[in-house]
């Protein structure tokens, strides 16, 4: 499939085997319509737009806290509405029947073994918590655009960690995107003051 074809809405498949010897193990494959791909973009619009502008406020206003002080408040907040909506689903589909209780799957946990548990639990205190630490610690020590610049290349480490774990073919315009994405951060660090 070339690059083309992906964009064109084909199948798009992600295969971990699940082999007895504990490994994770999922098979996913979902046709990708225009319409959701265009609700796509503006989903991740609309979070550029509110990771943006929760970092003006938090270095703005959160000056007096710590790294620690903001990862507490962000993961204790987002606790708290994780929680709201658990205990709501739960709550909502309690008396239902067995078909309308099945729309509320979503909010449960899913039952998995020791070691994936051990291992999601380490990537949250990686992706979550560690990472978002550093960043918030690198917030206060350089300029907005700069620091947004720089969070956002983030997403260039998917290519080679794709390509390594998942055996994903690295496309011509995703290497050409993260190439963009680089020079941009590149010339913003060099002119921003």
């Amino acid at each position: 499939m070339d690059d083309d074809d992906a964009a064109d809405g084909d199948d798009v498949s992600l295969e971990i085997a699940h082999a007895s010897d504990g490994k994770i193990a999922e098979s996913i494959s979902a046709k990708q319509e225009p319409r959701d791909r265009l609700a796509g973009w503006g989903f991740a619009l609309a979070n550029v737009a509110l990771d943006t502008t929760a970092s003006a406020l938090t270095k703005i206003h959160g000056k007096a806290l710590s790294t620690w002080d903001v990862n507490a408040l962000r993961f204790g907040s987002a606790a708290l509405m994780l929680s709201v909506v658990s205990c709501t689903a739960s709550f909502l589909g309690r008396g239902s029947s067995d078909s309308d209780r099945s729309s509320f799957r979503w909010a449960k946990l899913p039952s998995q073994d020791m070691e994936v548990w051990g291992i999601c639990t380490l990537g949250v205190a990686f992706t979550t918590f560690l990472a978002p630490a550093l960043l918030n610690y690198a917030l206060f020590l350089i300029s907005l655009p700069v620091f947004t610049a720089l969070s956002s290349l983030g997403p260039l480490y998917a290519l080679p960690l794709g390509w390594f774990f998942l055996k994903e073919r690295v496309s011509s315009s995703a290497l050409f995107g993260a190439f963009l994405a680089t020079a941009g951060a590149t010339t913003l660090g060099f002119y921003a003051k």
